[in-house]
């Protein structure tokens, strides 16, 4: 089976950055979607497939 669209760029993140995003994830008077953002960045390092990790956010 062929997969579809591009493939998905290699996230790499300094631990600097990895505070910054996981600090935003969790205080309460962040914006939620940019608190989504921050979840969905962190987590994408943990995930082989896709469709499998957006069924986790659903």
């Amino acid at each position: 089976m062929a997969t579809r669209g591009p493939r998905p760029t290699e996230i790499v993140l300094t631990e600097t950055e990895r505070v910054e995003l996981e600090g935003w994830s969790r205080r309460r008077k962040t914006a939620a979607g940019l608190a989504v953002r921050s979840r969905i960045i962190l987590a994408a390092p943990m995930v082989d497939r896709i469709p499998k990790w957006r069924r986790g956010w659903g």
